[in-house]
């Protein structure tokens, strides 16, 4: 794929390690990014309580701040990042080839970054990891569905088709056909 912009969406919350010392976890992302073309928009979003100081500090270094506060019990930062990217994509620079998401192991963008991908973006995920931000090796094996385990992140929940239920252990089953008898 050819080089061209480079828009960065970082997740704040998801990476508290390294949020004390923005020049220089902005300055892994951006090592991370530039090799795919020039870093033309850099944007992060805040979930928690508006603070001034970590927000002027990113905004001296070229970043620009949302606050999403929370909705109730939900966090609103997962749907502005998708409207925002989104928006951002198609309509008003359709001309950025990478999409770079600093984001957690949650994988809230799966669908996003498959619609983006199938429109000829480059999707790059950063994620922490050990304290630092990594670059996710194999984005395909990230997205669309996550893997059972891996070794840095837990996953304990198992996916199954519908067509393909989990199997019953022979003890549900055998209570099951017990129950329906009486």
């Amino acid at each position: 794929m050819e080089k061209g912009d480079v828009a960065v969406f970082w997740e704040l919350s998801q990476t508290t390690s390294i949020n004390g010392d923005p020049d220089l976890a902005l300055g892994a992302i951006q090592e991370y990014a530039a090799s795919h073309g020039p870093v033309k928009h850099k944007i992060a979003y805040l979930t928690g309580p508006n603070e001034p100081s970590r927000s002027a500090r990113l905004n001296q270094l070229g970043v620009q701040v949302k606050h999403c506060p929370k909705n109730g019990q939900k966090e609103t930062v997962v749907h502005s990042m998708v409207v925002d990217v989104s928006f951002h994509c198609a309509l008003d620079f359709p001309q950025t080839k990478t999409v770079v998401f600093v984001t957690g192991p949650d994988r809230d963008f799966t669908y996003l970054a498959r619609v983006l991908r199938s429109q000829g973006k480059r999707i790059i995920i950063l994620v922490m990891k050990n304290g630092r931000i990594a670059k996710v090796k194999k984005p395909d094996a990230y997205y669309p569905r996550p893997p059972l385990r891996t070794p840095d992140m837990k996953v304990n929940r198992q996916i199954h088709h519908p067509k393909h239920p989990p199997k019953q252990k022979k003890k549900d089953i055998r209570a099951k056909q017990v129950a329906q008898r009486h």
